[in-house]
């Protein structure tokens, strides 16, 4: 039985004695984090290589819709970046035209940046489409989208000499002198005899 210190009414309930502590929400804390995650890689456009559903055997046009977000930052980045290039560029040019260090008449703006992307590509896709479509290649430039081929123009220039080369050995027997046949059978048969003594 309690009493109430303000009312004086006395109730019935029941008292339960222990530490006072804060309970760890468990499940609710992982839900928090996961939320957290995935609000992270939304706002900033950046695939969750984690994720379920980014991995697995996905075609690379699959892979580009998931990367698309990024793609687009990367772009903004770019031409930030490009700009900056610029400017600087514009600087250095009136810093050498100033010092009479560079002829007047050069122009800094014809110079192009390029930006190499370091992302997967599938190349068998893009080369299977482009000669399905009649189009054709040099060995050259389809050697240089290898990685194993180090120098495409020393390679082309290798397989042409195998080439004219393995064009020789089949001239040389095909047009043969006959008196090298009959040498080279009288060859075998003193082999032959050789062999019978033995």
């Amino acid at each position: 039985v309690y009493e109430n210190r303000d009312t004086g009414i006395e109730t019935e309930g029941s008292v339960d004695g222990g530490y006072i502590y804060k309970q760890y929400d468990v499940q609710g804390t992982e839900a928090y984090k996961d939320r957290l995650n995935s609000d992270i890689h939304m706002f900033t456009n950046t695939p969750n290589m984690k994720d379920d559903n980014f991995s697995g055997t996905q075609s690379g046009e699959a892979m580009k819709y998931k990367l698309f977000g990024l793609e687009q930052r990367t772009k903004t980045k770019e031409g930030l970046f490009t700009k900056g290039l610029r400017r600087r560029a514009k600087l250095l040019e009136t810093i050498l035209k100033n010092t009479r260090s560079i002829d007047a008449n050069k122009d800094f703006n014809t110079v192009r940046y390029v930006y190499n992307r370091n992302l997967p590509k599938s190349l068998i896709e893009e080369l299977k489409a482009y000669i399905d479509s009649g189009g054709k290649i040099s060995q050259t430039t389809l050697m240089s989208l290898f990685s194993f081929f180090q120098d495409p123009e020393l390679e082309v220039k290798k397989i042409e000499e195998d080439e004219k080369e393995s064009i020789k050995k089949a001239q040389k027997g095909i047009y043969k002198d006959p008196r090298d046949i009959n040498d080279d059978e009288q060859d075998d048969d003193t082999k032959d005899t050789v062999d019978k003594k033995e």
